[in-house]
């Protein structure tokens, strides 16, 4: 079995611990200061250049990090497709949409299919993740899979349901009837959370004595598959990773350019041309031809996704463009207060429910249902009398269904 370093970046430590044969066989730490992701990476060279090391084979290093820097949530509201891939991509290209970004870039993982337009994603702050790198690199480690504690945590603990306890924050995870990671929280700790005592750690984790769950997440990264879908791999699909060998292509043209010309200029040059086209075809080394088809295959796939991720956003309503469109259309002296919409998955349609503050309630009504593609326009509850500044105003909900965009 490969050698495999489980390292963790939490919110007050770096952790990390080296398995070899299903064994614990080192740990160590490294208390963290001030200084963001640049102090994880110092501290990650540190503890890592503290493992005892082989020659051959190389430790790989497989990384974890916490909920501080780290978000996994359940994603809906995706088209209906089962590939996940593609899911994937969308997710990727709308990162921002999903998850919390606070200025800070977030680097999406692969997804977990779960349902009819449900996935669960993971997004894990990209200056972590760059530092976690780049102390593998100032160390000369191998790198593996790097993905949120809460996921790794899976291979660390038992049962159906467990927290973990991670300095000031504290995450809940649950797993579903096959064993699989279904829900994640994270939340301030409590006092009882200290309590280690209800944890149910696997067997090889709870060899370490008493403290094991404090290592729990150097533990659960180092026994993380690499097929793991919740975790960023170096050799994952990216829709923007894919070139084509230049070389290869341009030869091939070449060839092929050569082999035309041939033909225009008499039978017989045609056939020389012929011969030596094929003569340089078959002096390409080997697998070139595999590597074309193979980089067109991709391209094909590409295309397949970036259709379906524009067909999922044509099929969405723009809500700018329908508040645009109402707000044009309501009477003088009105103004939207609370506006809710629900898209309907596959339809291209939703219904919506607006409040609006007015003179007139009637026009109001008249001006939904001039809407482009609205068809029911209902009243929800009474009209209540507001009186604003000496005059007194209206206070209506709308509901109201749309067909289309």
């Amino acid at each position: 079995m490969t050698t495999r370093i489980g390292l963790a970046v939490g919110r007050e430590a770096v952790r990390a611990v080296m398995i070899r044969r299903h064994r614990v066989v080192w740990k160590g730490e490294m208390p963290l200061g001030p200084g963001g992701s640049e102090a994880v990476q110092a501290a990650a060279i540190a503890l890592l250049a503290a493992a005892p090391r082989r020659r051959w084979p190389k430790p790989v290093v497989h990384a974890a990090i916490g909920p501080h820097a780290a978000q996994v949530k359940r994603v809906v509201g995706l088209p209906d497709i089962a590939d996940a891939d593609a899911l994937a991509a969308i997710v990727r290209e709308a990162a921002g949409t999903y998850f919390l970004k606070n200025g800070v870039p977030l680097l999406t993982t692969r997804v977990q299919p779960t349902g009819a337009g449900t996935a669960i994603a993971a997004a894990l702050d990209r200056p972590y993740v760059d530092a976690v790198r780049a102390a593998c690199r100032a160390g000369g480690w191998r790198m593996g899979p790097i993905a949120p504690t809460a996921v790794v945590l899976t291979r660390a603990f038992t049962g159906p349901a467990f927290h973990w306890n991670d300095g000031p924050l504290t995450i809940e995870v649950s797993r579903n009837a096959t064993g699989a990671l279904d829900a994640v929280r994270t939340r301030p700790a409590r006092e009882d959370d200290a309590d280690a005592t209800t944890l149910a750690p696997v067997a090889e984790l709870a060899a370490l004595g008493p403290g094991a769950a404090r290592f729990a997440d150097a533990f659960g990264a180092a026994a993380v598959d690499a097929r793991e879908p919740l975790t960023l791999t170096a050799d994952g699909f990216d829709l923007r990773a894919i070139a084509l060998p230049r070389r290869t292509v341009t030869l091939v043209s070449a060839v092929l350019a050569m082999t035309v010309g041939a033909v225009g200029l008499s039978p017989l040059a045609a056939k020389w041309a012929g011969q030596r086209a094929l003569a340089r075809v078959h002096q390409l080394r080997p697998g070139r031809w595999q590597v074309i088809s193979t980089s067109l295959g991709q391209l094909d796939r590409v295309s397949a996704i970036l259709r379906q991720a524009r067909s999922f956003t044509d099929s969405r309503t723009s809500l700018g463009t329908l508040l645009g469109e109402l707000t044009h259309l309501l009477p003088e002296q009105s103004a939207v207060v609370n506006f809710e919409w629900t898209d309907v998955a596959g339809g291209g349609g939703g219904h919506g429910e607006v409040t609006v503050v007015t003179t007139n309630p009637t026009a109001v009504l008249a001006a939904l249902r001039r809407l482009p593609g609205v068809g029911t326009v209902e009243l929800v509850g009474n009209v209540s009398r507001l009186p604003v500044a000496g005059q007194d105003l209206q206070r209506v909900t709308v509901r109201f269904a749309r067909n289309g965009r």
